[in-house]
């Protein structure tokens, strides 16, 4: 893949970012605009009840219940009093308690007037007014949210659908499917109808629920076969059953993961009918030849998807000398159940292939610095899934990037790392720099190449 066809493709991610970007700043308006109202209407009670004493009721049983008219504890919300000594008293019939923190503590204490908060509470989101009543007492009104978390819900898959499609049209497809980036708290379950919940925390704060199906393992390159692609809903399952909280019925039946090892993992599971998910996070896309990150997406921690069935893909790679012995390189292919895995055709930003895939190619403290930094990245070739490539200077930096090390990129150890075919695991190999030039092996490894890569144009130089 040309220098060129990088900096677009990098354009192309830059964009599908900034579409993004654009659809959580339009997510967060439309929420305060639906939140609104409910602010508004918890500001109304708060004057009220701040207003009148708020009297105490016994009852048979001896339980102390608060006395506040019916509509502060039935449907229109909740109401709850907060004492000093921890104390909590709320209007009877009102089976809900509203979680008590450090901020709601703040406001008993005199600390601090008003908390506002969103909170979970018996299964339901809640928007919570925490007010000052009185001293060493606070008073807590709350609503439910689900009218403003389903109306959102339908922005977000909306939104969702059409940073999807631009992301589909600006870059190389993918595999293990990438579901979201720079995420934490990450949660994995599986249903017996194979459906997999991943529950995470965005960097905003913002919790999602992405329910995925309909892919298992891969198939081979072929142009009239679709490759293995997840179904995603971002809505935790009311894109796909119209069922507000379908989340909330979800039942894992995943177990201990039973698989081989994995780089990058974050969580793995095994189901009962033997197939494996996973979740992986590391940073695909990096600026090359060592340079800090310079364009929006550099660096982000992806998080991916997968589930298979059987052994991963095989990642084939040998360290080599080339031009001469003056250069030192890395030679490889890579195999899915012992076919080479390719695309038809490299991705740009004006066409994609679902079978394509790139092996990113990062080097150890090496002339680019200390610790490990990106010197490359190369697509599997065309009929035998092989690649090639030197760490080799440039010259000049490529059009659009910023000056670049006109350095070899060789470091002390080197790694290759590939998101495995359909919707199969990220594979990684690592492995050691050659010392310097030997004869006698530079013979075997271009016996090696020659096996592997023999007859492929594009790595004579390489050899």
């Amino acid at each position: 893949m040309s220098f060129r066809a990088r900096i677009a493709v990098g354009s192309a991610a830059a964009v599908a970012l900034a579409v993004v970007l654009a659809s959580v700043v339009v997510y967060v308006v439309a929420g305060r605009q639906l939140q609104a109202p409910i602010d508004d209407a918890l500001r109304s009670q708060a004057h009220e009840l701040s207003r009148q004493p708020l009297g105490l009721i016994e009852s048979e049983g001896g339980e102390t219940f608060l006395a506040v008219r019916p509509e502060f504890g039935e449907a229109r919300g909740y109401v709850q009093l907060v004492r000093s000594n921890g104390d909590v008293v709320v209007p009877p019939r009102q089976d809900v308690r509203l979680p008590i923190d450090d901020d709601v503590r703040s406001v008993v204490d005199g600390s601090r007037l008003t908390v506002w908060k969103s909170v979970e509470a018996n299964g339901t989101h809640l928007r919570v007014l925490t007010f000052a009543y009185g001293p060493g007492v606070a008073v807590q009104v709350a609503r439910p949210l689900t009218e403003v978390d389903r109306s959102l819900d339908r922005i977000g898959l909306f939104l969702v659908l059409v940073a999807a499609c631009v992301a589909a049209g600006a870059g190389p497809a993918l595999a293990s499917q990438t579901i979201d980036r720079n995420v934490n708290d990450v949660r994995l379950a599986v249903n017996a109808k194979g459906e997999a919940l991943v529950t995470y925390k965005r960097a905003n704060g913002q919790v999602r629920r992405l329910l995925a199906w309909g892919a298992v393992d891969a198939v081979g390159p072929d142009r009239a076969v679709p490759q293995q692609r997840f179904k995603l809903d971002y809505s935790g399952g009311w894109g796909k059953y119209r069922k507000l909280g379908y989340w909330r019925t979800f039942k894992n039946v995943c177990g201990p993961y039973t698989g081989p090892g994995l780089v990058h993992g974050v969580t793995a599971c095994t189901a009962p009918d033997g197939t494996h998910w996973a979740l992986q996070s590391w940073q695909r896309v990096q600026p090359l030849r060592g340079l800090a990150a310079f364009l929006p997406g550099h660096m982000a921690w992806e998080l991916h998807l997968s589930h298979w069935s059987g052994p991963l893909a095989a990642l084939e790679v040998s360290p080599n000398w080339t031009y001469g012995g003056t250069l030192q390189g890395v030679f490889g292919r890579l195999l899915y159940e012992g076919r080479p895995v390719h695309g038809f055709k490299t991705p740009t930003k004006a066409q994609s292939d679902p079978n394509s895939r790139y092996v990113y190619i990062d080097t150890l403290n090496s002339a680019y610095g200390p610790g490990w930094r990106r010197d490359g990245a190369k697509v599997t070739h065309v009929g035998n899934g092989g690649f090639c490539y030197s760490f080799a200077p440039l010259p000049r930096p490529p059009h659009g990037y910023p000056e670049v090390p006109t350095v070899s990129g060789k470091g002390e150890r080197h790694r290759i790392t590939v998101m495995g075919p359909g919707v199969t695991p990220d594979i990684q190999w690592e492995g050691a720099a050659l010392g310097p030039y030997d004869p006698e092996a530079d013979r075997a490894f271009n016996e090696l190449f020659d096996s592997l890569l023999g007859g492929d144009d594009a790595c004579k130089a390489e050899r």
